[in-house]
């Protein structure tokens, strides 16, 4: 995790929840961000991506939502938090 967000790279990441399947991919830019598709067949087909400044640090499946650990830096020191997403819309909640 440490490393991830020292290089400001996301692993590609899967989170999966019986049949909804969640994948986390690096953006690939400058800036840290990353995008995460849902899937509700298995991983057959996939709705839209979503952006996310910062970098992943783990994602988990909790009911209805996603919890997310993010990093950033904020004046060369590294911050770590949280925020929830709906599972099904993918929209940040918090």
């Amino acid at each position: 995790v440490h490393i991830d967000l020292a290089t400001g790279y996301t692993a590609p990441r899967v989170v999966a929840d019986g049949k909804s399947v969640l994948v986390f991919f690096d953006e690939g830019g400058r800036e840290p961000a990353f995008y995460f598709r849902r899937s509700e067949d298995a991983g057959r087909t996939f709705g839209k991506r979503v952006r996310v400044p910062g970098v992943l640090g783990g994602a988990v499946v909790d009911g209805d939502r996603v919890v997310a650990l993010l990093g950033d830096e904020v004046e060369g020191r590294a911050r770590w938090f949280y925020s929830l997403y709906d599972k099904r819309t993918l929209e940040r909640s918090w």
